[in-house]
């Protein structure tokens, strides 16, 4: 006979009371990473509805500004070719033959794309819940929209500072020594090859963006 009648009941009541313990510990572990995912679901659609926006508005900025990028091209190769006649005249002593390029009613067609919502995006944690594709595709996405940017603030970079206005009487050119002249027809040659590129990228890209920004969405 056991001198300790009560001490199974006691175990068992402690055990059943242990395990309830635990239970109610575990159901509260769960609620609460529940109400954390849902909380991080809340935040990554709010970041996703930031990126689709901002990609649709990168895709109105060079449909917006297809057609004045395309004159603006149009105008920089006139210009260039233009002043290429400059230096070959000035070189053979003679009078241009080129005649002055005429300026486009509309230009100035330079892409400023956006990419805060993205950079906002990938710290709340939106990649995290992202299928493989999107995360891939997004980022090669804005990865060349940085890209183009940074050919085009670049080139810009290096025409700062000309006066690549042909527009203006010719007679300005007339008081630059045939180095300087140059110089200029050289930068002319830069500012062609960049309104060139920035044409070239508006046809292809902006139904990209298009397309990206409708796919997207959380599982």
């Amino acid at each position: 006979m056991s001198l300790h009648p009560h001490i199974p009941h006691q175990v068992k009541q402690f055990a059943e009371h242990l395990f309830a313990t635990f239970l109610g510990l575990l159901m509260a572990l769960a609620l609460e990473q529940w109400r954390e995912h849902r909380h991080e679901l809340k935040i990554a659609g709010q970041a996703l509805e930031g990126v689709r926006a901002e990609l649709l508005a990168n895709a109105k900025v060079l449909r917006d500004n297809q057609a004045i990028a395309a004159d603006t091209a149009r105008y920089w190769n006139e210009t260039q070719a233009y002043m290429d006649e400059l230096v070959l005249a000035r070189a053979q002593k003679r009078a241009a033959q080129a005649p002055t390029p005429q300026r486009p009613d509309r230009m100035g067609a330079e892409l400023n794309f956006r990419t805060g919502a993205w950079d906002s995006a990938k710290s709340l944690g939106l990649p995290r819940h992202l299928g493989t594709k999107e995360l891939q595709d997004l980022t090669e996405t804005y990865a060349s929209l940085v890209r183009i940017q940074a050919v085009q603030d670049q080139t810009l970079v290096q025409v700062q500072g000309t006066d690549h206005r042909p527009w203006a009487q010719p007679q300005i050119y007339e008081a630059l020594s045939i180095d300087q002249l140059y110089l200029a027809s050289r930068n002319m040659r830069a500012v062609a090859n960049l309104k060139g590129y920035t044409a070239s990228v508006h046809e292809d890209m902006a139904p990209k963006l298009e397309k990206l920004a409708k796919s997207l969405q959380l599982p």
